[in-house]
């Protein structure tokens, strides 16, 4: 916050006639600070949202796309990486809103223990499974996989690569939702099958970076937001951390079955169709503001490798790149950069757009299901 804070500051410094007023929400409130606003008719004239709330807001009307796609034009829409891009496609072919910020999820693994065993790194379903059940030693307090078994929304991230890798997609060509299709309940049960190699009880995101962090598992699906945990050790983890673990890890950034599966996600600025046109020219002039080069590497190096940008010129500028966790990467972070175009979602099939899914992802169905068939069953 303070670095934003800084900039907008900048901005309204360059900007006299125009008044930003910032509003830091956490982001587990964030879907029911919107839903209050949305009730009161009192949304911002901008916000910064996951995909999800942005889908959910344009599917009710609530976003400009006119300003989102001048936005994106001002600041060269070929620059873009295509997959964030498509995160904020509107079924009417414009762009519900201006994608910021991205991270790739994939499956951080112990490189030196699979060279150790000589297995094959975990990019596909049997790769995946054999290394699983190998690594598994409760006995010893160490496990081979964690996935995500709790109720929320790491389990849905998990999920859904698993599911586009199998060509399980959640919408029919017509719209509906399919949650019972041979290659859906393929997937289920490979999920249940591998979650017999997980720590006993619910797993988060949490349970995940904390285990890998003390070398008690040997795989995790995590997002490019642990690259600051494992690469210089800045953390919330309180424990033990594995000695030169970055060099000791390695990173699957695709599931491959029936498919090649790269997931996701992305993050953007939507501008509220509730405002005035002057309104909308001063959000425009804010976005803009935000994602030239010096301003948008200040904003990305709030946390490096969680906060990716979605900008080609500035994700390989010198500047972005001099930074000591991305430095610590090395070239597992131009992979990194790379998958940007190729990362996926449930609300998109075949070029097709389902604003619904952000609906079906806001109440947290999908975390559930895998918590009543891993834990429950």
């Amino acid at each position: 916050q303070e670095t934003i804070g800084a900039l907008i500051r900048q901005f309204q410094k360059d900007q006299p006639g125009i008044t930003v007023k910032l509003q830091a929400i956490e982001e587990d409130d964030m879907r029911t600070k919107l839903t209050t606003a949305q009730a009161a008719r009192r949304l911002p004239n901008l916000a910064w949202l996951s995909s999800e709330l942005i889908l959910r807001l344009g599917n009710s009307n609530l976003l400009d796309q006119k300003a989102a796609g001048d936005a994106i034009a001002s600041l060269g829409q070929s620059d873009f990486y295509s997959g964030p891009l498509a995160f904020m496609a509107s079924p009417e072919g414009g762009y519900y809103a201006v994608p910021y910020a991205a991270w790739v999820q994939g499956i951080w693994y112990r490189k030196d223990w699979f060279e150790s065993r000589g297995l094959a790194a975990p990019t596909t379903w049997e790769s995946i499974l054999k290394a699983a059940r190998a690594f598994n030693a409760p006995q010893d307090r160490v496990y081979g996989i964690i996935i995500g078994t709790s109720k929320d929304t790491y389990a849905e991230q998990v999920f859904t690569q698993f599911a586009l890798s199998n060509k399980a997609f959640l919408f029919s060509p017509d719209g509906k939702v399919t949650f019972n299709t041979p290659e859906m309940i393929e997937v289920l049960d490979y999920c249940k099958q591998i979650s017999a190699f997980t720590p006993p009880g619910p797993e988060s995101w949490r349970d995940a970076r904390d285990l890998y962090l003390n070398g008690t598992c040997a795989m995790m699906f995590y997002s490019t937001f642990t690259m600051d945990d494992i690469g210089v050790e800045r953390t919330g983890f309180k424990g033990a951390i594995v000695r030169d673990l970055v060099k000791k890890t390695g990173f699957a950034p695709y599931v491959e079955h029936s498919a090649v599966s790269s997931f996701g996600a992305v993050t953007g600025f939507g501008i509220m169709s509730t405002g005035t046109p002057d309104q909308a020219d001063a959000c425009k002039k804010l976005i803009t503001f935000l994602m030239t080069r010096d301003s948008y590497i200040k904003a990305m190096h709030m946390s490096p490798g969680g906060f990716n940008p979605v900008l080609k010129s500035v994700a390989t500028y010198p500047a972005y790149l001099d930074e000591p966790v991305l430095r610590a990467w090395g070239e597992t972070y131009h992979t990194i950069a790379r998958g940007l175009d190729s990362i996926q979602t449930f609300a998109q099939r075949d070029g097709q757009i389902f604003p619904g899914y952000g609906n079906i992802s806001a109440q947290l169905i999908i975390g559930e299901a895998l918590y009543n068939l891993t834990e429950k069953d």
